[in-house]
């Protein structure tokens, strides 16, 4: 996969009064993001309330995204929870659908060590049949993804990037220099 410079924009899941997704609105959101000049796209990360969703909905909207996104660009789908088994779940529910990564934070509700959390990470990438691709973001974790932490997760093969949104240039500047030699991660930038 190759990835362009440009905007990934983080897809927002129209959903209706009874929490089912908003099919056709949600496919139009897509195409017109891409018409935008779009060089990707996280569907279900946390503009897309993908914590909330019911399971039947989780699954139905990463088949719109894939069906709607058809190739045209990079697409990755969040995978969020606190715990590796469900996380399963979810990767168990869309691995049989065609599309380039996994988007995960570190586990939500509680601060956990840097131990627990590079265990997460790594069992998660482990039983990932996608590319993982890490997202920082403190604010709503609670846990932050330490430079020390990103020079041992870049050694794991199946963790291929991260996208930091907190909003602090050096430190995003330090991850570039950490992952230089890294030929195959890459980093994203984004808002909290």
């Amino acid at each position: 996969m190759e990835f362009k410079k440009g905007f990934y924009p983080a897809l927002g899941t129209p959903l209706d009064k009874d929490g089912n997704l908003v099919e056709e609105s949600y496919a139009k959101q897509i195409d017109l993001m891409i018409e935008a000049g779009a060089s990707g796209a996280l569907c279900m990360g946390s503009m897309g309330v993908e914590n909330v969703l019911s399971k039947e909905t989780y699954k139905k909207t990463a088949e719109v995204a894939v069906k709607a996104v058809a190739g045209r660009v990079p697409l990755f789908i969040g995978v969020m929870d606190p715990s590796v088994y469900r996380v399963k779940e979810r990767l168990d529910m869309i691995g049989d659908l065609d599309f380039d990564g996994v988007v995960v934070t570190a586990p939500f509700y509680g601060k956990e060590s840097d131990g627990a959390l590079l265990s997460f990470f790594r069992a998660v990438a482990d039983i990932s049949p996608k590319p993982v691709y890490l997202y920082d973001l403190p604010g709503v974790t609670q846990n932050k993804i330490t430079w020390p932490m990103v020079q041992e997760l870049v050694k794991h093969p199946n963790i291929k990037g991260l996208k930091d949104s907190s909003h602090n240039m050096t430190y995003f500047q330090t991850l570039g220099y950490l992952t230089k030699d890294e030929a195959d991660f890459v980093l994203f930038v984004g808002p909290e």
